[in-house]
């Protein structure tokens, strides 16, 4: 599957868009798993500086549900505990939208305002965290 997802990252589209394996690895994630269109990826993408452990936030209106994913391209043989307290720091963080929206990078202060708009008009919208290594 590593060969597959690596040969499939090296296609021009992601290979322009994204800066990155890991980034590329999300896009990846993002068009082959959740079904994302190229548009919506990109605007998916908030991994950067100050990403505050979220590379991707998908807010998705028809289920009322927001995905939020830490992704992590490992080449190395073994994946140790980082990711995971990487996705429990988002899961905290995603607690207090106005703190997070005031240290996040730009990216991710566009998905968390858009996040609140949706709020606003539903009553439940639960999360769903999702870490992937590959």
């Amino acid at each position: 599957m590593y060969e597959l997802i690596q040969r499939q990252i090296g296609a021009d589209y992601f290979q322009q868009k994204f800066s990155n394996d890991g980034q590329r690895f999300v896009a990846w994630y993002l068009r082959n798993i959740l079904f994302r269109d190229m548009n919506e990826t990109r605007d998916d993408i908030t991994d950067g500086a100050d990403d505050k452990q979220i590379d991707a936030m998908v807010i998705d209106d028809d289920a009322s549900l927001v995905r939020i994913v830490q992704g992590k391209f490992i080449q190395a043989g073994s994946v140790d505990a980082e990711p995971l307290r990487e996705v429990l720091s988002a899961w905290m963080q995603i607690k207090d939208l106005a703190r997070l929206q005031n240290v996040a990078n730009a990216k991710l202060q566009r998905k968390l305002a858009e996040l609140r708009r949706h709020s606003r008009t539903t009553t439940k919208y639960p999360l769903s965290l999702s870490q992937r290594a590959i």
